[in-house]
């Protein structure tokens, strides 16, 4: 018997075109708005290479050292790097931070990209002021204008030139300089660190234990939260039939913060509840035991002689 001749004749034939389809030929296909694609970019970037811990289980330098150790050091670098006002050194410093990258076998461009398209360019748009002379006065390297006569306002007496300065551009540069390594030792350290692991080193430099569980809920979560705001704007859209006013755009995002504020309310007394039920006692915990190597020890020598030589030069 041939197999079709079981098979009832409805179900062989093709299925018929509906206006309800979203062909092109019918209905456009929905696009989704900025805030939609912006939120589901930020929560896969946060699934897939934050909570994921991607980059710590990679056989590079920095992941093999005690969490510990690297938090020190760390701290000292970012310490040393707010204390110094060479710029050399900072240059030097931030060669330094680049070679951590490439010795961890972290994604170099991606590294660079997220360190330098965000907080150093904003730095320099908020120090950009600093460089004429009206906020920093020096040594005159550009003349951008002259006035007839000098300018009081707000019985403020200003300059009568306005120019560019040597000691502006120098401040303006450390600056960036500082901000950009300080990011780039941030993100270093959490992407070759188990965020477990981290918070639990977090005890050595005395963070109170209610802020450090507060700050591992809020990274553990912050994922889930985004897939629900993700699903208020979704379900919002698929409600949606032309065009919406200004006004009521403003009252939906209002409305929606609210909604949201409520359920991570709700979500964090369940959370905390079931967390209690199974014996958490507000300290952070990890299965594998913290243990010095001699590595670490090696580590620890090479940051301090490396800050020494770092302060002697400058």
């Amino acid at each position: 018997m041939n197999r079709t001749d079981t098979i009832p004749q409805w179900l062989l034939e093709p299925e018929e075109q509906s206006g309800l389809q979203f062909n092109n030929r019918h209905i456009k296909k929905s696009k989704k708005n900025f805030i939609t694609k912006t939120l589901m970019q930020l929560s896969d970037t946060v699934r897939n290479e934050f909570l994921s811990e991607m980059y710590t289980k990679k056989d590079g330098l920095l992941q093999k050292l005690d969490p510990r150790i690297k938090l020190i050091t760390f701290v000292a670098l970012t310490g040393f790097t707010t204390l110094t006002r060479s710029v050399s050194v900072l240059i030097v410093i931030y060669l330094f931070t680049l070679l951590l990258i490439f010795l961890s076998k972290l994604p170099f461009l991606k590294f660079i990209k997220r360190i330098w398209i965000f907080m150093p360019l904003v730095t320099a748009i908020m120090v950009l002021p600093a460089i004429f002379n009206v906020i920093v006065p020096g040594r005159v390297l550009l003349i951008i204008h002259e006035f007839d006569k000098p300018i009081e306002l707000f019985g403020i007496q200003f300059p009568q030139t306005l120019s560019i300065t040597q000691q502006g551009i120098i401040s303006g540069v450390v600056l960036i300089l500082r901000v950009s390594i300080s990011v780039s030792l941030g993100l270093i350290l959490t992407a070759t660190t188990p965020w477990a692991r981290l918070m639990k080193s977090l005890r050595l430099i005395k963070i109170p234990a209610i802020f450090i569980t507060m700050l591992d809920m809020a990274y553990r979560y912050i994922a889930v939260l985004i897939k629900i705001s993700i699903e208020i704007f979704e379900a919002r859209n698929l409600r949606t039939i032309g065009k919406i006013s200004h006004s009521s755009n403003k009252q939906f995002a209002s409305n929606s913060i609210g909604v949201l504020f409520t359920k991570s309310m709700d979500y964090s007394e369940n959370v905390y509840m079931a967390m209690v039920s199974r014996g958490f006692t507000g300290q952070v915990e990890t299965i594998s035991p913290f243990k010095f190597m001699k590595l670490d020890f090696i580590w620890l020598f090479a940051i301090i002689l490396f800050m020494i030589v770092l302060y002697v030069f400058s």
